[in-house]
């Protein structure tokens, strides 16, 4: 990766986090930084400009996997697998802590848990109506708790029958990275 921190450490996540030294587009990554960096300026960008890649499934195994959008926006809730029906809850992404995701924006990864291996397609473009899809119903309590830096947490509470498997989190950053927010993709 030309121009990153040279000090910074990339982490992808296949069961656990390992390091890596290339990415792959489509695939997400943690990066560790040893203070504030600004990526995707334009400095680091080949010569001949951004390059476009195949837009391919993205192979994606059982549980969490961590994926990255391509050159576009495009809709979290347009996001598919083959074979369907594998998504199990919401994408989400990390600033600080974990949010669902309405858009894959490039430069971003994100978190997305399949109930068996599948291919994660990822949709050419954003939506038209630009909907996103409720995962919280709307007769949900909730309390919304405010920290001192003015990041906004949200409880929820439910009564009766609710599969919660739809809303696990996914895994804990690796306690190096909690340092930085930054999640990239390849």
């Amino acid at each position: 990766m030309a121009f990153r921190d040279p000090v910074a450490n990339v982490f992808k996540y296949l069961g656990g986090y390992q390091s890596v030294t290339t990415t792959t587009p489509g695939i997400g990554y943690w990066m560790k930084h040893s203070g504030p960096r600004t990526y995707n300026t334009g400095d680091e960008w080949p010569a001949g400009g951004i390059q476009i890649v195949p837009h391919d499934p993205i192979a994606g195994a059982s549980g969490w996997n961590l994926i990255g959008g391509y050159e576009i926006a495009a809709t979290a809730a347009l996001v598919t697998t083959n074979p369907s029906g594998q998504q199990s809850g919401p994408i989400y992404k990390y600033s600080g802590g974990y949010a669902v995701a309405t858009t894959l924006d490039p430069g971003y990864g994100y978190w997305i848990k399949l109930l068996s291996a599948a291919q994660i397609i990822i949709p050419e473009t954003l939506a038209k109506d630009g909907k996103p899809v409720e995962y919280f119903p709307e007769n949900w309590g909730k309390i919304v708790l405010t920290d001192a830096t003015g990041i906004n947490y949200t409880l929820y509470a439910v009564k009766g029958e609710t599969d919660l498997s739809q809303y696990e989190l996914p895994p804990a950053p690796m306690a190096e990275c909690l340092i930085s927010d930054t999640v990239v993709e390849g």
